[in-house]
């Protein structure tokens, strides 16, 4: 069957042809540490993207139906049933995983995340049967790391009817509907996770993983079972907790250094770096910048002066995670899998003042509630 992607007119730009050497036994019999710090906390929605593929899911545990884990790395119970076969290569070190980066937006159906934040760590998931044309992105602008994505905003004539949306090509299709994918396990961090989909949206989670949730260099893997796509297999790798982060002055004509503590050991992960200051524009534009683990990244004078052309309104929200992300393709288009580390600075914008209320504005300005703006009066 030709993947529905190409209804798109989907490409994968920069994902290598190799295939993914699978690796079930290294995650299984991995040690653990025989002392774990436990936080439990729920993880809010937001975007690591994937900008784009970092999505959030409501908590929730305990019901028929929802989210559970398992703390044996070997033994899941009698009434689980055997972990699908992935394969019988073994990957026993990071270095032997083989990593294909992101799902093209205009491509991805879907996706699992697994997050450690300031506090807490969790895991969420989903995936549709074809890619949402709402969130299919365009770049307007590259520059070194650093591109500028921008929402594709098509016109249908005649408008879409219900339960339709208007495509990329300006053609009505049938709205994306969320899939049960089966029993989806990820193994290899601290408390190995088993998780069913959760009605309504068919979304899997696990707020109740031990905090960070994954240790340095240990190989992560995703398995699902006989779900809408059939077995599913895709890898990450832990890294150390991102720590250092600075704060983040947008000027009007400089560039933007953006600080955090570079690794102690080897990293096999990059740091992502998303930035949007416009929340309430009609074509908002948002920055992701993709650095090396080093410590330091940039963002040109020339990015940040197209960010603040694009417009400026509301809180303005930026996050860094140090991360690995597979994908692979399905016959709806892509989902990929994220293991990220991460935190959100805290952003001024030189000129501007973002308000709840008209006493959080400067003298001569006046809230703008509806854009969360100080105005002049």
């Amino acid at each position: 069957m030709t993947p529905r992607w190409h209804a798109f007119g989907g490409s994968f730009p920069g994902r290598g042809p190799g295939l993914l050497r699978y690796s079930l036994g290294s995650c299984l019999n991995r040690q653990r540490p025989a002392v774990l710090a436990l936080l439990l906390g729920s993880l809010a929605c937001g975007d690591d993207g994937g900008a784009a593929s970092e999505a959030g899911s409501d908590p929730g545990t305990g019901a028929d139906g929802d989210a559970t884990h398992s703390t044996s790395s070997a033994d899941y119970g009698d009434d689980v049933g055997p972990i699908p076969d992935a394969g019988s290569s073994t990957i026993d070190e990071p270095e032997e995983v083989e990593l294909r980066g992101d799902c093209p937006s205009i491509d991805r159906v879907g996706g699992f995340l697994v997050t450690s934040d300031a506090t807490a760590s969790a895991v969420s998931g989903d995936a549709a049967d074809i890619p949402n044309p709402v969130a299919a992105q365009q770049e307007v602008m590259a520059d070194g790391p650093c591109r500028l994505l921008q929402p594709i905003q098509p016109f249908c004539d005649p408008p879409c009817g219900g339960g339709e949306l208007c495509s990329p090509q300006e053609v009505c299709i049938t709205a994306p509907s969320s899939q049960n994918l089966g029993t989806v396990w990820i193994l290899g961090l601290l408390s190995e996770v088993q998780m069913e989909a959760v009605e309504p949206g068919n979304n899997y989670f696990d707020t109740m993983l031990p905090f960070p949730g994954f240790e340095p260099g240990n190989v992560v893997q995703l398995v699902s079972g006989d779900g809408y796509y059939g077995e599913l297999s895709l890898y990450g790798i832990g890294s150390e907790a991102l720590s250092g982060v600075a704060d983040l002055p947008i000027s009007e004509t400089e560039a933007l250094t953006v600080v955090w503590d570079a690794p102690t050991e080897e990293s096999y992960a990059t740091v992502r770096f998303t930035l949007s200051i416009d929340q309430h524009g009609v074509t908002p534009v948002q920055a992701i910048c993709d650095f090396e683990d080093t410590g330091t990244g940039t963002v040109s004078p020339e990015m940040i002066a197209a960010i603040r052309a694009a417009g400026i309104s509301g809180f303005p929200n930026a996050t860094l995670s140090r991360r690995t992300v597979d994908s692979t393709d399905v016959s709806g288009g892509c989902i990929d899998f994220v293991v990220a580390s991460r935190r959100k600075p805290e952003i001024t914008v030189q000129g501007h003042t973002a308000c709840l209320a008209p006493t959080q504005c400067p003298d001569g300005q006046t809230c703008n509630i509806e854009i969360q703006t100080c105005v002049p009066k």
